[in-house]
């Protein structure tokens, strides 16, 4: 597997003990789960809100998705609550003006809760994902989850992609404390195994994920589908990017 050095870093000072890895997108595949979630979610808002069904794929193009695949960059792939929010507003209001924001944030909470969760396909990014793993774990790497997912929903990903117990933590937002890409969950995370930053990779695929690994100063792994996917998370700060997380070990192999 190949992985291209997205800009000029210092890889001889890494001496890596730890991979945190972003869920959606990066270890479960973002389209096959959230596009069918988006659209099992739309249909409901629009009938609760009286917007016309014939709308549903123009919103879900506004939300980011294209084909099978969503464009890193859109308010979906981002989980730009506000944006999505904003988005379904603007689709109430051509039919109902007086709608508010607070109405098309609690629809859209409606929307997204578990029944059009389990619309969703926990897939693998990847072939052979669980021995991935396994031979990052036989090298001596901590595995880490980190998400803005409640830590039962991220547990049943894990599970479902049959790789729950290779993981040594799931790192979860706490209430009130600020989530990705502010340090917070990163520097508690290297406190709590004693880790530096030069011991530590972080592994994902949006810009919120890039921007995580620059704020807490590690080495940022950009894993995208597309070539422009790719090209854009090299562009904002990723340290190496790949098509899918099966170029981790060999890159983790390089700096032993």
């Amino acid at each position: 597997m190949c992985y291209n050095i997205s800009r000029k870093v210092e890889v001889r000072g890494l001496s890596i003990k730890a991979i945190v890895f972003d869920k959606d997108g990066t270890l479960v595949d973002y389209g096959n789960f959230w596009i069918p979630v988006s659209k099992c979610a739309t249909e409901y808002i629009f009938e609760s809100a009286g917007v016309p069904l014939s709308r549903v794929d123009a919103h879900l193009y506004d939300l980011g998705v294209r084909g099978d695949n969503v464009d890193i960059k859109s308010p979906l792939a981002k989980g730009d609550h506000k944006g999505i929010i904003n988005l379904l507003l603007g689709e109430i209001k051509a039919v109902r003006p007086e709608a508010t924001f607070s109405e098309a944030a609690r629809l859209m909470i409606e929307g997204y809760g578990k029944d059009s969760k389990q619309k969703g396909k926990v897939l693998p990014t990847c072939d052979n994902m669980c021995d991935l793993l396994k031979s990052l774990r036989s090298l001596g790497i901590i595995l880490a989850l980190v998400t803005s997912d409640e830590i039962s929903g991220a547990e049943i990903c894990l599970e479902k992609l049959g790789v729950k117990e290779l993981f040594d933590e799931i790192i979860t937002a706490e209430l009130d404390k600020p989530t990705k890409p502010d340090p917070y969950l990163m520097n508690r995370f290297m406190k709590k195994y004693g880790l530096s930053q030069s011991e530590v990779i972080m592994v994902g695929d949006t810009e919120t994920d890039i921007l995580f690994a620059k704020n807490s100063g590690v080495f940022s792994v950009g894993v995208g589908k597309s070539a422009e996917s790719r090209e854009y998370l090299s562009l904002i700060g990723a340290s190496v990017t790949m098509r899918d997380i099966s170029g981790v070990y060999e890159l983790v192999r390089n700096f032993k």
